[in-house]
């Protein structure tokens, strides 16, 4: 296992004399400049016996043909079965660079665990996401999925096209999605594709900074219905036009979960008040097997929570916002 978090340049000699020889099976890298594609180049020999790959990419200015050499070298690895890709911060990544790696991804045929990170990538647009929507389709046999895509310019039309792809995965156990300014249309169709994961036993959900409505809310209780299985659940909305009225209709839910363990659950900038919290917290007590809650929940009075402490073994973090 080699972990390298380096902050300048890595010297070539070096690494052939030192690391060139082992054969490793989980690399950590933390990608601060160029040099460190040496390391990954150098590692070749590993490709027979790497699983696990981590790269961060830490918002460096990134060339796309050094992302082309990258995706050469990802494609050829193909012991590999769990891969972690961190392009945050990225101002320079564009189409293209997401579709050498996109498209060196479906050489892997063994891929069991893929996370894929374009947080405030903010040049992508939708054709990004048809390089993942090809991906996923290849790999039915992922276990653990999880993408974030939060960019300003992947509309709802990208996300459709993504929710469809889900749906193939028939043996997926862990889902974690994060999206940003989409509305009900493209929120309604990820809701859909996940009521169809029966397999799920991990579910986290964030949509932030998103024209969404209680109609987004009422998906994903349908959706829940259908995911008898689930020990972990993690939901958060950010900045959206949910109500009293959406809280109420996933809480509701929420309470048939019958093997829930953890829940966390975020409502922060919504027009959630008092009244829905009262619910919510009404439905969270019949939770019987219950023994992890976070909830973050902005603009709601210390007196409601208060009157709705429990007797249960929970292990509660109630982070409350004042209002102004």
């Amino acid at each position: 296992r080699l972990t390298l978090f380096h902050k300048t340049e890595i010297g070539e000699f070096t690494l052939e004399g030192s690391l060139a020889k082992l054969p490793l099976d989980y690399i950590t890298m933390n990608l601060h400049d160029g040099g460190c594609i040496a390391v990954l180049l150098l590692l070749r020999r590993s490709r027979t016996t790497l699983t696990k790959l981590y790269l961060n990419f830490g918002g460096i200015d990134f060339p796309e043909e050094s992302l082309q050499m990258l995706a050469d070298e990802i494609k050829n690895l193909y012991s590999l079965s769990d891969l972690n890709l961190e392009f945050t911060n990225m101002e320079n990544l564009t189409d293209s660079g997401v579709d050498y790696i996109t498209r060196s991804l479906l050489a892997l045929q063994h891929l069991t665990a893929l996370h894929l990170n374009f947080e405030c990538c903010d040049n992508l647009t939708d054709r990004s996401i048809d390089g993942v929507v090809d991906v996923l389709q290849r790999n039915k046999a992922l276990t653990q999925l999880s993408l974030h895509f939060q960019s300003m310019m992947i509309m709802d039309a990208g996300i459709i096209r993504l929710s469809l792809s889900l749906r193939s995965l028939v043996c997926l156990e862990k889902l974690t999605i994060s999206l940003q300014r989409i509305t009900d249309e493209g929120s309604c169709k990820i809701a859909d594709a996940i009521s169809s994961l029966s397999t799920l036993t991990q579910l986290r959900v964030w949509i932030t900074h998103s024209n969404i409505t209680d109609m987004t809310m009422k998906s994903i209780a349908s959706a829940l219905r259908s995911l008898t299985s689930l020990t972990e659940l993690d939901l958060g909305f950010w900045i959206t036009g949910i109500t009293d009225d959406g809280v109420s209709s996933i809480s509701c839910k929420i309470s048939k979960l019958s093997q829930l363990t953890s829940l966390s659950l975020n409502f922060a900038f919504t027009r959630v008040s008092d009244y829905g919290i009262y619910g919510l917290l009404d439905n969270l007590s019949l939770l019987e097997k219950l023994s992890s809650i976070c909830l973050f929940i902005d603009a709601v009075s210390y007196t409601h929570l208060r009157a709705h402490e429990t007797g249960r073994n929970l292990v509660c973090r109630l982070l409350l916002e004042k209002k102004k």
